[in-house]
């Protein structure tokens, strides 16, 4: 009996011939072979399938973003509109009438200026946090 096979099937007269051996079969058989599966999704799209998943990522993530954005957007205006007075900002804690040090700008630029170097140190201390990690390579 050859490896590989099963046990021979026993002919008319006892005998057993090669042909008459049943074989196994080499293993499960998939439902579908995964190149039909890609080569359907490229002819229907024209995009390999990981291709379309990443493009439709992006999609989703540039409309949440425009749905954060233009809100944002539209309030910062409104803020802006709505403190234009001047105020006058000194940098000297000690003295403040002292007009030496100190500028007189519309409110809404004190807002955005403050706001501008919160984010900028806010980044730099994740930099500095999380630096070690970002430094690979």
């Amino acid at each position: 009996m050859e490896a590989g096979h099963g046990p021979p099937i026993v002919g008319m007269a006892g005998t057993t011939s090669p042909a008459m051996t049943k074989r196994e079969p080499p293993g499960p058989l998939p439902l579908l072979p995964e190149a039909a599966v890609t080569h359907a999704a490229v002819a229907r799209t024209g995009h390999q399938p990981c291709h379309v998943i990443e493009r439709a990522k992006q999609m989703i993530r540039k409309v949440l973003k425009s749905m954060l954005m233009i809100p944002t957007a539209v309030v910062l205006v409104a803020l802006a509109v709505a403190n234009r007075q001047p105020v006058t900002v000194s940098f000297d804690p000690f003295d403040p009438s002292d007009l030496d040090l100190a500028m007189t700008v519309p409110l809404y630029v004190v807002g955005f200026t403050v706001l501008i170097a919160g984010v900028v140190l806010g980044g730099i201390a994740v930099r500095l946090k999380q630096g070690k990690w970002l430094r690979s390579g």
